[in-house]
């Protein structure tokens, strides 16, 4: 899941190696024991990401979440900062470039302007996350990935008891990979080519069923919850500070080093036709600057 990856990395890489080592012992062996151990951890594994994703789409909005854990990586390992620094004058007395200083000076300047602007864009999408409706397009993805789970899982698990007893499915011919796949994929539904007969069987088909509904139950459940809640978030908000922040930093810190607006820095670099300046141009357009200005009062 994409949310629960950015907010749960070492859950998930544990519960795909359990997954793994299952998948693994329900195709690499025959012991009925080994195989139903297999089959017993693949699907505690489903029911444990399960849950771990039910609980992140109910508390706040875990992408505002994620985006923060991303946010205090950046600045807190100072990746700007190094990416501004190389051949950056201490000090620049001229108000005019010429063409050599340009071509000497317009990456550090470049750069700032474009991070500028990248930290300004950033916010934008944060906040119009929060006030508008992509939370229901993210939880649609959920839902698509979380079916893909469920659907792969349980092909595992369903091979898994058909290698411990065959007696268990009706079949004219010897199931193959696909057939599982599609077994599975058909939730409550029956196929031709392999139909539940026994206990087991039966009960591992509405097992599945089960977990299906309840993901959709969950997806619709933690929408509406999100879609009410997101935007007084407080979490969106501090984000936003922070990227504005640093935003406010660069620009102090440019104008001080070059003496210079960002508005009269971004002539300099249309002068000095810096590669780049295209980018700044698209995320200026993309940011709406009555956007930042708003921004800006509610910091005052």
């Amino acid at each position: 899941m994409v949310i629960s990856l950015a907010t749960r990395a070492k859950v998930w890489v544990l519960a795909l190696t359990i997954a793994s080592f299952s998948a693994l012992m329900i195709l690499l062996t025959h012991d009925p024991v080994l195989v139903g151990i297999g089959v017993g951890a693949m699907l505690i594994t489903l029911l444990w990401w399960f849950g771990v994703t039910a609980i992140d789409l109910f508390r706040a909005p875990t992408l505002l979440r994620a985006h923060e854990i991303v946010i205090d990586t950046v600045l807190g390992w100072s990746i700007i900062d190094r990416i501004m620094t190389p051949k950056r004058p201490d000090r620049v007395t001229l108000n005019n470039w010429s063409k050599e200083e340009a071509t000497a000076y317009r990456d550090s300047a470049g750069w700032a302007i474009l991070t500028y602007r990248i930290l300004f864009f950033w916010a934008y999408l944060i906040d119009q996350f929060r006030k508008g409706p992509a939370v229901i397009v993210l939880n649609a993805i959920i839902l698509i990935g979380l079916s893909a789970q469920v659907v792969l899982a349980f092909a595992f698990a369903t091979y898994g008891l058909y290698v411990i007893d065959p007696r268990q499915f009706a079949f004219a011919s010897s199931p193959d990979a696909l057939t599982f796949l599609y077994y599975s994929a058909a939730g409550i539904n029956e196929i031709d080519a392999l139909k539940p007969v026994g206990e087991w069987a039966m009960g591992m088909k509405l097992a599945e069923g089960a977990v299906f509904f309840a993901g959709i139950g969950t997806i619709i459940g933690s929408t509406a919850m999100a879609f009410r809640s997101v935007r007084a978030d407080a979490t969106a908000v501090t984000a936003i500070q922070r990227l504005k922040s640093k935003a406010d930093d660069i620009e102090a810190l440019a104008g001080a080093q070059f003496e210079m607006s960002l508005d009269q820095l971004e002539r300099q670099l249309v002068d000095a036709s810096w590669g780049l300046f295209g980018v700044v141009m698209w995320l200026s357009a993309k940011t709406p600057t009555s956007w930042i200005d708003s921004v800006s009062e509610k910091s005052k």
